[in-house]
């Protein structure tokens, strides 16, 4: 089955969604098939009620209506026309998404002579791309040229990120920054980035914390207290067996199974990989968690004895070997 454009498209659209309120409306059907067609019917009038045609909502539409209804056609008799309806549309919709042409980013130079091609990018573009604050490389995965001829273009401009920042001094900066925290006195560094790039300004991140440090110090470890965060300290460990991480993983809990697990904290090697099972109410007791974590700790002090110095868990507390 194959259309020529979206209007093709509307047209099939039209004839399934009439077919379908028909289905509905005429035949006497029990009150889990009706809420399955009721719910098909409203969300695809909602899609062909939202112009322009959301192709993309509608294919999803399909295909997760398609296995809903898959999945009850064993309890519910389903007609199997309207599971061929949807499919139908779904093949239509990527036949179209296929056919459709991408537009050309770059334009492409003939040279006079001998030579490649010479892929043109208009100053202007690269300018929109760079005050959007885009990195350089999405920059080129977005026109499809290399690394190498993004930067040659952009010398060739004489475009360069850092040229694109402000030239304002410290000073200046401070007295920006006290502005907009004497209106927003409780806002962070991502806010007052961005009231800084309404004015006009556009300032490196380490300039920013630079100048909050120094006109608002205070405020800074207030919010760090009211927002609980937490000063990590540095991961380091020597050399191997030096340190054994000791956890658990709950995914699987309603399974009623907690996998247990080991793993050296330097060369990441897994020591120890167990599956448990047990009573669910004996999961949500803290004490049983610590006591089988107390146990692991205990195995491992035996069949890795003298090789681990460490045993480092999830509940925060250490074991040294003496």
């Amino acid at each position: 089955m194959r259309f020529a454009n979206k209007k093709h498209i509307h047209k099939y659209i039209f004839m399934s969604q009439t077919q379908l309120c028909l289905a509905f409306i005429c035949e006497s059907r029990p009150v889990h098939l009706q809420q399955v067609l009721q719910r098909l019917l409203s969300r695809v009038t909602y899609a062909l009620e939202h112009p322009p045609l959301d192709i993309e909502y509608l294919q999803f539409v399909c295909r997760q209506e398609v296995t809903l209804i898959t999945a009850l056609s064993a309890n519910i008799g389903i007609s199997q026309d309207l599971v061929r309806g949807l499919m139908d549309l779904d093949s239509l919709i990527q036949q179209h998404k296929e056919g459709q042409q991408v537009a050309t980013v770059v334009e492409i130079e003939k040279p006079d002579g001998c030579g490649r091609p010479r892929i043109h990018i208009s100053e202007d573009r690269l300018i929109h791309f760079l005050k959007l604050g885009l990195p350089q490389e999405t920059i080129r995965k977005i026109l499809g040229v290399s690394r190498a001829t993004l930067h040659r273009r952009m010398r060739e401009c004489n475009l360069s990120v850092t040229s694109l920042y402000s030239s304002c001094t410290d000073e200046e900066l401070d007295s920006l920054v006290s502005e907009i925290k004497s209106t927003m006195p409780n806002i962070g560094y991502r806010v007052v980035r961005g009231a800084l790039i309404a004015k006009g300004h556009r300032v490196q991140w380490d300039r920013i914390r630079a100048s909050m440090h120094r006109i608002d110090g205070i405020g800074i470890l207030s919010r760090m207290s009211q927002l609980g965060c937490v000063a990590r300290r540095t991961y380091s460990v020597p050399y191997p067996k030096y340190l054994v991480h000791i956890d658990t993983n709950h995914k699987l809990i309603r399974y009623n199974m907690v996998i247990f697990g080991g793993v050296d904290g330097y060369s990441r090697k897994v020591h120890l990989n167990l599956l448990l099972s047990g009573n669910q109410s004996l999961y949500k007791k803290k004490s049983w968690h610590a006591f089988v974590l107390l146990l692991l700790l205990f195995f491992f002090k035996v069949v890795f004895v003298r090789m681990s110095a460490i045993y480092f868990s999830d509940h925060v507390f250490a074991h040294r070997r003496q």
